[in-house]
C-alpha cells in the first residue's frame, strides 16, 4: 500500500498580468496537486514437476488519484479548461498462468478485468461522472531452440479508458470546446511475432551479443483522438474536444541489439511504425 501527496505552487509568472479565462489561466498564481492512494495484493502458486514448472499468479489492484488546481490570483478565473480537476478511481483483478516445459517452451495465458470511475472535482461542478469496465485477455508463447536462437509471439486484446483530460478538458491549442462525456473506451487486438539471436565468447571470453526483432500489428476500434471539426477561428466551438475514430491500424517492426563485455558495452535500437485511419 502507498500514499503520496504532491503539490506545486506556481507564483509570480512573467506574464501574470494576462491571468484570465479562455486559455490564459496558465499565467495565474496556482496551486497544483496530485494525491494518490494505491493498494495491491498478489499471490503466486507454483507447482514444479518432472520436466515442467507452473506458476499461477492472481491479484487485485486499487488506485485512487485526486487532481486539483486552485487558482489564487483572480476571482474571475475559477477553473482550468486544459487541466481539469477530478478523481480517477480504478479497481483491477487479474490472473496469469506461466507454464515452462523442458526449459524450452513457455506458454503464458492471462486476463485482467478493471472497473474505473471518473468524478469531476473542484469548480468543475457541471461535469458528469463517467464509469466503465474493461476486459483484457492475452496469450503469449516463447520457444528456445538452443542457447543461440528463440522465437516468440503473442496475442492480446487490450482496452483503454479515456483519461481525465480527454473527458473533462474544454480548452486546448488556443480554442474552446465542449467536454467529451460520450467517449468510448479504445479496444485493440494486438499481434506480435519475433525472434532472438544470442552469441557468446565472440571477441573475448565472457562477452555476449543479442539481437531481437519484433513485428507488430494493432487493429483498434474507437481510437481516441483530437476532434478535427474544431477550428481555432470559431470560439467558442460547439464540438467536443475529443472523438472516437471507428477503426484504425498501427503496425511496424522493432530491432534491438546489444553487446556486453568485461570493460565496455553498447546497444542500439531501431523502430518503424505506421498508423492509419481505416
Amino acid at each position: 500500500a502507498s500514499f503520496s501527496d504532491t503539490t506545486n505552487e506556481q507564483t509570480d509568472a512573467s506574464y501574470g498580468a494576462y491571468c484570465s479565462v479562455s486559455g490564459y489561466e496558465m499565467f495565474c498564481d496556482t496551486d497544483f496537486g496530485y494525491r494518490t492512494w494505491q493498494f495491491k495484493a498478489q499471490n503466486t502458486i507454483d507447482y514444479i514437476g518432472s520436466g515442467f514448472e507452473n506458476y499461477l499468479t492472481f491479484g487485485y489492484q486499487f488506485a485512487l488519484q485526486e487532481r486539483s488546481a486552485e487558482i489564487k490570483q483572480s476571482a474571475s478565473v475559477s477553473a482550468f479548461g486544459f487541466h481539469p480537476e477530478g478523481t480517477d478511481t480504478k479497481h483491477g483483478f487479474y490472473i496469469q498462468d506461466e507454464l515452462v516445459v523442458d526449459e524450452r517452451f513457455t506458454l503464458i495465458p492471462g486476463v485482467r478485468w478493471e472497473w474505473r470511475t471518473l468524478s469531476p472535482g473542484g469548480s468543475n461542478t457541471s461535469a458528469v461522472e463517467v464509469d466503465d469496465y474493461a476486459l483484457s485477455p492475452k496469450i503469449a508463447a516463447h520457444y528456445r531452440f538452443n542457447d543461440n536462437f528463440a522465437i516468440f509471439g503473442s496475442f492480446a486484446h487490450t482496452e483503454r479508458f479515456p483519461t481525465l483530460d480527454e473527458v473533462y478538458s474544454t480548452t486546448g491549442n488556443g480554442t474552446v470546446f465542449l467536454p467529451s462525456y460520450d467517449l468510448k473506451k479504445e479496444e485493440s487486438d494486438n499481434i506480435e511475432v519475433g525472434f532472438a539471436i544470442s552469441a557468446y565468447d565472440l571477441r573475448e571470453p565472457g562477452d555476449s551479443f543479442q539481437l531481437k526483432t519484433t513485428a507488430f500489428q494493432s487493429v483498434i476500434e474507437n481510437l481516441i483522438d483530437n476532434n478535427p471539426a474544431i477550428s481555432a477561428a470559431t470560439n467558442p466551438n460547439p464540438y467536443p474536444g475529443y472523438i472516437n475514430i471507428d477503426n484504425a491500424e498501427i503496425y511496424g517492426v522493432e530491432v534491438e541489439m546489444a553487446y556486453d563485455s568485461q570493460y565496455w558495452f553498447a546497444s542500439a535500437g531501431y523502430s518503424y511504425s505506421v498508423g492509419r485511419n481505416t
